[in-house]
């Protein structure tokens, strides 16, 4: 008798659960084989950890899950294909040689396979901290909420957590490396609607997908958000945010870019018998920093209106214009993409209408239609229909 495969499996399983609050589940994996007729190895290996803290009686609560695997795999690379203006997810960016995401885009993105093996490491964990002040018996804290949240990502052929916290630019290694780490604290009294949100925000990503080179995106962001009650049907909200964004390339100057500003918005709301839903905002901001070793200096100032009426329980229709003024202070026609939330320079016209109709039980019929004209978009008209079936 010939043999044709050998190998090994192992594995490991723990579950525990205690009546202090604490619960996990861990698990690891590990199969060697050898096929002797194709003369090919698999090395693969699986790790899984979710662990939790949830005490009634306890203002803290905790929650981790993990997972690690080792497996042999293809490596893929991103191409950019042109199917029309509008039909897209994705525009190309000329100055700055990037395809960058855009609903109006004419490009849509595929991942394929470049046909080489080779063992790859997949991370990914995330972790949740809540703490709830009202279980501390502490009045001036009993109104607030604290939640942090923590993701990390990682795909490559080596691993260590360095390649996560603090990943080179240059490591041919990385296929992605991300971290995103953001902390809400929330004050929200009891009786009333009034609700103010502080939030920071930190992420890192570095993608390797591109065959020409990484790049790296670093980007810190700052935030308060104040709900206050004005009467019964009116309430205003303020938003203020600041942001600070470097991205860095390995094969071309022309995408590096730091960005350093601030963006507020003041939106007043209203109903009116429950059919009407009324919104007004006044917008503006302001961005500085470099691109392609040049300096730049943008603000910007508009205003939104919004307009929902209900035709009844079935069918309802919205309708959202925007007006914007992007001007450069510093004699340079280009700003990054990521400055000004997107808007390009000069005047942006946005007309966007959406109506949705429940026809029976089973079917509904949703029509978009949307309006732009600025310097991307001249006069650019879009409509889109879904009909859905329930079943």
């Amino acid at each position: 008798m010939d043999i044709i495969q050998e190998g090994l499996f192992g594995e490991l399983d723990i579950n525990g659960k205690f009546n202090n609050g604490w619960s996990g589940k861990i698990v690891f994996k590990k199969r060697i084989s050898d096929d002797l007729i194709k003369n090919e190895k698999l090395d693969y290996a699986i790790g899984l950890a979710n662990i939790r803290f949830n005490n009634k009686r306890n203002p803290f609560r905790w929650e981790l899950h993990s997972k690690l695997e080792e497996t042999y795999t293809e490596s893929r690379a991103v191409v950019y294909d042109s199917i029309g203006v509008g039909f897209g997810s994705y525009r190309y960016d000329e100055e700055f040689n990037e395809y960058i995401s855009d609903p109006n885009g004419a490009y849509i993105s595929h991942t394929i396979l470049t046909g080489e093996r080779e063992l790859v490491t997949n991370f990914s964990t995330s972790q949740r901290l809540f703490i709830d002040f009202s279980k501390m018996h502490i009045a001036l804290l009993k109104n607030i909420d604290v939640r942090l949240d923590l993701r990390t990502e990682f795909k490559g052929k080596t691993f260590s957590i360095n390649k996560i916290t603090e990943p080179d630019l240059q490591d041919n290694e990385i296929a992605r490396s991300k971290v995103n780490l953001r902390n809400e604290i929330d004050y929200n009294p009891q009786g009333t609607t009034r609700r103010i949100r502080n939030w920071a925000i930190y992420s890192q990503d570095l993608l390797g997908a591109d065959p020409r080179g990484n790049d790296l995106r670093i980007q810190k962001e700052y935030g308060v958000e104040w709900r206050e009650p004005i009467k019964k049907n009116f309430h205003s909200v303020l938003k203020l945010k600041s942001h600070k964004i470097d991205n860095s390339s390995g094969f071309s100057n022309l995408r590096n870019r730091k960005i350093d500003g601030w963006w507020t918005e003041e939106e007043i709301k209203w109903n009116l018998e429950r059919k009407w839903q009324f919104s007004v905002s006044a917008l503006g901001g302001k961005d500085s920093g470099t691109h392609n070793q040049e300096l730049f200096s943008a603000y910007a100032y508009g205003v939104k209106i919004e307009s929902q009426r209900f035709i009844s329980s079935t069918s309802r229709i919205k309708v959202r214009a925007e007006l914007f003024n992007s001007i450069e202070t510093s004699d340079n026609s280009v700003i990054p993409p990521e400055a000004l939330n997107g808007l390009p320079i000069g005047q942006s016209i946005t007309v966007n209408i959406q109506g949705q109709v429940l026809l029976g039980k089973n079917l509904s019929l949703n029509v978009n239609a949307n309006y732009i004209d600025n310097l991307r978009y001249n006069n650019f008209i879009t409509l889109s229909g879904e009909l859905r079936a329930y079943f």
